[in-house]
């Protein structure tokens, strides 16, 4: 079974709305200050049924500023979406328009998991009924 199997199996069975197979790789860069700076990067993969904003991307630093973009279809598209520069500002958080974003998606999911939990509950009764 692929992860990405193993991804839907995961959201059939724990009824979960969104799900995301994530890898991990550890980064070193050089800072805007003359250091290096180590960052972790999270590419997150929803699955093909997700084809338009498949793939998303977060970069954390040690230092605890952080990066990201809106996501893309392909891992390249997330990862050139990432505002790098991010990670060499004052700022220690994910941009507000990224937050709205994810507020959005989040509220969009929640909504479809709704639909889908009465799609289910009705689906249930016509049985019950005979179907008719």
């Amino acid at each position: 079974m692929s992860d990405l199997e193993l991804v839907a199996v995961i959201k059939k069975f724990g009824k979960f709305f969104e799900a995301y197979e994530r890898k991990t790789f550890t980064c070193y860069r050089n800072a805007k200050d003359g250091g290096i700076q180590k960052v972790l990067v999270e590419v997150l993969d929803a699955g093909p049924e997700n084809s338009s904003i498949r793939y998303s991307v977060i970069a954390r630093s040690e230092d605890g500023k952080a990066a990201s973009g809106n996501p893309g279809s392909s891992p390249d598209m997330a990862l050139a979406m990432v505002h790098w520069g991010d990670l060499d500002s004052d700022h220690k958080r994910v941009s507000p328009e990224v937050e709205a974003l994810t507020k959005t998606q989040r509220e969009m999911h929640q909504t479809i998991a709704q639909l889908t939990a009465r799609i289910e509950a009705l689906e249930m009764h016509a049985e019950g009924d005979g179907g008719d």
